[in-house]
This record gives C-alpha cells, structure tokens and sequence, in this order.
C-alpha cells in the first residue's frame, strides 16, 4: 500500500497532549522505517507517563490529606444561585485538597421535597442541604421530626419580589406606577380588568392609556417562592373580598390570566406583551430593565425596591421576636408588611435548610459548615449584595454564627479555617480555606468587574449630566415624536423649536458616546481574552485531540 502512494505526506495525529509522528515513503517498508519506528517508542513511553503520573501524584496528595475528593451538593430556590455558584466556585478555588461543589436550582418547592427525603430515605435528606425563599412547611417539618431528625434554618440574605409591568411611556421611580397591596389584589384576581380603572386613575391621574385597555396578568406556572411571597403578602396586607385567591407556592389563577415557567419565562412576556403586570424578584425584573411600580408599604410610603431599605425587614423581625429557636417550626416565619417608612413590603429571607445530625459523613459535614460559614461573612454577604440582594442584618448573622455550631459531625472530624492574611506554615494546611490562592478565571473576572463599574459610573454621570443640562431624566426622554401637520413634506412646517432640536442632538450625541465607550471597553476586553486563549494554546501544544491536515515535507525535513 506505501508503494501506492505518489507524494511522502507526513501525517500527524494528535493523542491527548503529546503529537505522534509517522513518515510514510513511496519507498517500501525498510530498514530505516523500522529503525525510526524504533525510535519513536521513547515517545510512546514518554506520552503514557505523562499521561499517569500527574494522576499519581494527585492520588498521594490526596491521600495524605486523609481523604479523597470532597463532595457537597444542594438543591432549592433559583433567586440565589448565581451568588451560590459563585461563593463554591471561590471555595474551590480557594482550597489545598479537592473539593467539588454543586447546586441545582430547582425552586424552592423541589429543595425542600428533596431535603425532606421520604418513607424510602426514612426522612433523611437526599442533598447535603437545601435552599428556599420560604420556610420549610410545617407539614414536612413534622415528618422530618417524627422521624426523629432535627434540621435548622440559616438565613443567608434578605430578598425582595417586586411587581413589574409594561406599559409603554411609563418608568419606574417616583413618576411610575402607584398601587396599594388591594388595588394590586383587585388586578391580579382580574376583578379590575382595564388600565383606566377608575381606581387606578384615582391614584394615578396623569395615566395615559388606551380606553378599556385590557391588563395582561402574568404568573409563574409551577411551585415557586415568588408566588408565595406575593400571594402571602396579598393575604395579609388586603385579605378578602379584594384578594380571595388565598396563599401558597401554587394557587389556582383566574383562566384569563398568563402562565409562565420560572422568571425568564415571567421576564419574557413582559418584555413582549405591552399593558401586562406580573411579579419577579427584584433583581431579576432590575437586572432585566423592567418597569417597576410604586407599591405602598405599611407606613403608607410609595417606594420601589431599589429606594426601599430591603435590610431593615431583618433588623424589625428579630426586634419583634418573631425567629423561633434554630431547631424550631419556622413554617409561619415571614417578613411581609412589616411597618418602616422605607421598609418594603414584600421582603423574605433566602434560608439553608441544613440537618444538625453530620456524622454520616462528616468530612461533607465539616466542608458544610465552612460553606455556610462563608455566606455568613463579610465577604460572603458582601458578594451578595452584587446580585441586588440585601444584607443579613448583624443580629440576624449572630444568630446563624451559633445555629451553625449545632451542626454535630462527630469525633476526629476535620475542622476548616480561613486564612484571610498571609499565615506561614500554617496557611498550607489541608483544612484551610485560603484567599491567597486564586485562578486566572478569578483574577479575569475581577477585573472585567473593575471595567464594567467604571463604564456604569461613567455612564451615570453622562446621564446626570443630560438631565442638568435638559431637566430631563433618560427614562422620560422622548425620542421620538409623530410629525405635526403643515406644509413641509410630510406634514412638516419646517418650523422646528431650536431648543428641541439641541436637546434632541444632546440626547443622540450622549448616548452615542456612551456606545461608543462600552463598545471600545468591551472590544479591548474581547482582544484581550482572546490573546489570552492564544497564548494559552500556544504554550500547552495541542492540548486537545484534533486531526491536523497532512503535510508534503521534504525528505530531509523528515529526517529533521
């Protein structure tokens, strides 16, 4: 077959990270063939050794820890789980031994299901703990008990859900949209149906809407702590007649409102559907630029989440005792209505649900409690607060820090530090949780993080600076205007307002430096990455398997 071949390609394969080379001649197989086949089998005892022993060496490393991989696993809410993601990313990276974390964001419904286990786990958990925006529900705490289990509830931030809404020319903030908690209840249970409402309009005069424009009502489809935190909060804010759904993570919605699955599904009808209302968290609906409205709290304050101090609804709930003991039923525990002038009124704690009893395996265990001991730190709540959740009030975190030591793993159990300053010797210890170790990822993206606060800090000013100098805010900006009638084409007079047209020529021109800046910022970033990847590349060879094209090289190349 070699004597078929008309040209001497040199065929490379590569095999994982080493390159394996064959010269094929037109020649037949000779001497010199074999010899530098021969000569290749170096090569192949070099790739298999590569390949082997960094796994060794990982195997000793591990086993003189005393342990193998650690592994910890959750499931719950969705509300919190990019700033879950990210504080186990951050431990993981931050860690001598192996350890892989993972939550599935699920809801807070299927979190408790699967921590409360059943009659198969005899009641034990089938997630190392679980996460919800709501207690865990009496009926399961009591077979969680009767099994003669104990668990506790650590509350790691404060959240907010806030009602969102798309009618066309209306913003958030004080010039938004008004609503007490009954006229709120009246809609969503479709017995106010159109926007011009008398009611409405009572409290909102300068409304300017369709006649009998229909309300969209949109809600989420499956068991979530949005729907409960809304509907609880319409229970017990208004009631009956005005609210008579009732409460829960599920309720039965009047037949002509929207479903919609999970809060991307809730945040994309409302950015498709004009005249539509419908609750998210509040970081979510913020985050997605949506409008949202001007809910009246207890006080009788108008106020949106973002002026609102979500924080304080913590702060109010352990003044007024309303916390049971750490191992106690915490089913009726809510934050909702609770008086402030700038309290919000649809505020709820994100909890860990987490069982006392560790010693089934107490290295998971051990790595639990240095994981809820994270989310309970400055840094941890600091990290938070970048997902546009509040902080745990300080009394609130006192309380975790000694719900926390409940956490049993038994004797002989490791215990993890953190080293937040250089500590020689003792930094390098197999428990220990340390800041000094990074990954490029990390350092990136800090960095990126760095960028783009400069680029919003920027873009504030620019802003501020159009409403100084046109008295108006962005939001409220028109951009555009139907031609009036007259004799210029189109309808046009030709007679334009001077100051119109500077104001319009300011607006377009800030807007398209502030493009221009982000679109530079972000292009410099992408180059940037990208070298990065290149640099990456070049340095580690062919570091995964693809088939390079054959190439005619010369006999003296070969030999080369």
């Amino acid at each position: 077959d070699a004597q078929r071949l008309s040209t001497a390609p040199f065929v490379v394969y590569e095999v994982r990270s080493q390159t394996l080379a064959f010269a094929m001649s037109t020649r037949s197989l000779s001497s010199r063939v074999l010899t530098r086949m021969a000569a290749s089998f170096p090569m192949f005892v070099f790739y298999f050794m590569g390949s082997w022993a960094p796994s060794v060496l990982a195997e000793d490393s591990v086993n003189e820890a005393g342990t193998s991989a650690i592994a910890l696993y959750g499931s719950g809410t969705t509300n919190p789980s990019k700033f879950v993601w990210e504080v186990m990313e951050l431990l993981e990276t931050r860690t001598k031994i192996p350890v892989k974390a993972s939550y599935r964001a699920v809801g807070s419904t299927t979190g408790q299901i699967e921590f409360t286990g059943d009659d198969a786990s005899n009641y034990l958990p089938y997630s190392h703990f679980g996460m919800g925006d709501i207690p865990v529900t009496q009926a399961r705490y009591d077979e969680i008990a009767g099994a003669g289990h104990e668990m506790v509830h650590i509350p790691f931030v404060v959240g907010s859900v806030s009602i969102f809404h798309s009618i066309p020319g209306v913003p958030s903030g004080k010039q938004g949209l008004n609503l007490t908690s009954c006229l709120l209840g009246k809609i969503f249970a479709r017995t106010i149906t159109t926007w011009d409402d008398p009611e409405v309009k009572e409290l909102n005069p300068e409304l300017q809407v369709p006649s009998d424009q229909n309300i969209l009502v949109v809600h989420r489809v499956k068991g979530s702590s949005s729907t409960a935190g809304t509907t609880e909060y319409l229970d017990k804010a208004c009631g009956a007649p005005d609210w008579p759904l009732g409460s829960g993570s599920t309720i039965e919605w009047p037949e002509d409102t929207f479903g919609a699955e999970g809060s991307g599904g809730v945040t994309e009808f409302l950015q498709t559907n004009e005249y539509a209302i419908g609750y998210l968290d509040s970081g979510h609906g913020v985050s997605a630029g949506l409008s949202e409205i001007e809910l009246e709290n207890k006080d009788g304050y108008f106020l949106n989440s973002q002026e609102a101090d979500v924080g304080s609804a913590g702060t109010i709930a352990v003044a007024e005792n309303l916390l049971p003991d750490a191992t106690g039923d915490w089913s009726e525990v809510n934050l909702y209505n609770l008086p402030g002038k700038e309290t919000w009124p649809i505020s709820l704690f994100s909890y860990a649900y987490v069982r006392t009893d560790q010693t089934a395996d107490p290295v998971a265990g051990s790595f639990l409690k240095a994981f809820l001991t994270f989310l309970n730190s400055d840094e941890g709540q600091d990290i938070a607060e970048e997902y546009a959740f509040a902080k745990i009030p300080k009394e609130v975190r006192d309380i975790n820090t000694q719900t926390i030591a409940l956490l049993n793993t038994g004797d002989g159990a490791p215990e993890w530090t953190f080293e937040t300053a250089t500590d020689p010797i003792n930094g390098m210890g197999d428990y220990v949780i340390s800041v000094k170790r990074q990954s490029s990822g990390t350092v990136k993206q800090s960095s990126t993080d760095s960028q783009v606060s400069s680029l919003e800090a920027r873009v504030a000013e620019l802003e501020a600076l159009i409403e100084d100098l046109t008295g108006m805010s962005i939001e409220s900006m028109p951009l555009a205007s139907p031609p009036p009638d007259g004799d210029g084409p189109s309808g046009d007079s030709g007679d334009d307002d001077p100051s119109d047209v500077a104001i319009a020529a300011l607006a377009i021109s800030s807007a398209a430096f502030c493009m221009t800046v982000i679109a530079v910022c972000l292009g410099m970033m992408a180059l940037s990455s990208r070298r990065d990847r290149n640099d990456h590349s070049t340095a580690n060879g062919s570091s995964r398997a693809h088939c390079v094209r054959p190439q005619v090289l010369s006999e003296t190349k070969v030999d080369a």
